[in-house]
C-alpha cells in the first residue's frame, strides 16, 4: 500500500492504488469504537425498556380481562340470591 498524505489533513492518508483515503490516527478510531460500543448499549437498553414495557401491557389487559369475569361471575351470583 503507497500512501500519501492528503493536504489540509494531518491524520488522513491516500492510497496512490486504490484511491482510497486512511485514517491513520489510532486515538480517534478507538474514541469512535468507544461511542459506538455506547450507543449500541443504549439501543439495546431501549429496546429491553420497550419489551417490558410490553409486557407490562398484556399482564394489564389480561388483568383487565380477569377482573371484567369475576365481576360477571359476582353479578351472576347475586341475581341468583
Amino acid at each position: 500500500m503507497n500512501l500519501v498524505k492528503v493536504e489540509g489533513h494531518a491524520e488522513l492518508r491516500k492510497d496512490k492504488s486504490t484511491g482510497g483515503v486512511v485514517n491513520i490516527d489510532r486515538k480517534s478510531y478507538a474514541e469512535y469504537q468507544k461511542a459506538k460500543k455506547i450507543a449500541e448499549k443504549k439501543v439495546r437498553q431501549q429496546e429491553n425498556a420497550f419489551n417490558k414495557i410490553e409486557v407490562l401491557e398484556n399482564d394489564i389487559n389480561s388483568i383487565k380481562s380477569e377482573m371484567s369475569d369475576i365481576k360477571q361471575l359476582l353479578t351472576n351470583l347475586i341475581e341468583k340470591m
